[in-house]
């Protein structure tokens, strides 16, 4: 968390951060909604589909790709009514900083405990992954007391982004035993790997310019 701060007053504060959110999609954030430095450890509320199409531009080189939900409506006889065309898509930043991000959150040997790697490791091929939790204060009294609320995990390949969110529809506490890693994280792995099954390994491309 401390280096998030840090680069958080690096990249220049609040507003530069929003927009920076904002050029990936994500909308939901507002640069007058006064988040202040806990921005940095992701306090603004997110929807699942606007962290999918972040997380898709690290998956892309670089290039945000507009989430598209229809591939494709045929009528009863066959017809074509509305076909999704894939485009190059908007250049947001570069294919190095990208890799190097890919790079980190997909290291296994930097995470922390051998179940770490057993939530958020593929079998066959790299996955960048990460998780997160928000909490909610129900302290009742004298009595102080804090459980998990949103579990979130998020994380891609080259080919596929998945984003999972777990927890109560009505904002309730989860259990005090959950969090992204235990509760999300399991969904997602299960789900990269269903989804993984038929297609080719494929590695995250360094390109030239990173030089080690």
């Amino acid at each position: 968390n401390i280096p998030a701060i840090k680069l958080f007053k690096v990249a220049g504060g609040e507003s530069e951060v929003v927009k920076f959110a904002q050029s990936l999609g994500v909308s939901w954030l507002r640069n007058d909604d006064k988040y202040g430095m806990p921005l940095a450890l992701w306090t603004g509320e997110v929807r699942p589909i606007e962290l999918a199409q972040a997380y898709s531009v690290f998956a892309n080189e670089g290039w945000r790709k507009e989430i598209n939900p229809i591939v494709k409506i045929i009528d009863k006889k066959g017809n074509i009514i509305e076909q999704f065309s894939e485009t190059s898509g908007k250049y947001i930043f570069s294919d190095a900083a990208s890799y190097l991000l890919s790079s980190i959150l997909s290291d296994s040997t930097a995470r922390p405990s051998a179940f770490w790697n057993t939530a958020l490791t593929l079998k066959d091929r790299p996955a960048a992954a990460k998780t997160g939790t928000s909490n909610k204060d129900v302290s009742k009294g004298w009595v102080k007391k804090i459980l998990p609320r949103d579990l979130w995990t998020a994380g891609y390949t080259p080919q596929i982004t998945t984003v999972v969110w777990a927890g109560n529809l009505d904002g309730s506490e989860t259990k005090s035993t959950c969090d992204g890693l235990t509760c999300a994280a399991p969904i997602w792995r299960d789900y990269m790997e269903f989804a993984h099954k038929w297609l080719p390994v494929v590695q995250f491309k360094k390109p030239q310019s990173v030089l080690s």
